[in-house]
């Protein structure tokens, strides 16, 4: 159901996204909501770090 949740890879979307879970008692069984905020994390260290340097390799 939230597999997608990683596609808003910057830092003020994963902000809401938490805040929108811990707002709300939502069971997902177990370790499951852990387990996509971390790749949500994830995700947006990514794009952090790669984000400039990739758009100068598709630009050259």
């Amino acid at each position: 159901m939230w597999s997608g949740i990683v596609t808003p890879a910057t830092a003020e979307l994963e902000q809401d996204v938490r805040a929108f879970f811990l707002s709300r008692k939502i069971d997902l069984g177990g370790k499951t909501l852990d387990q996509y905020l971390e790749h949500l994390r994830i995700a947006v260290t990514f794009h952090n770090r790669e984000c400039r340097s990739l758009r100068e390799l598709l630009r050259s």
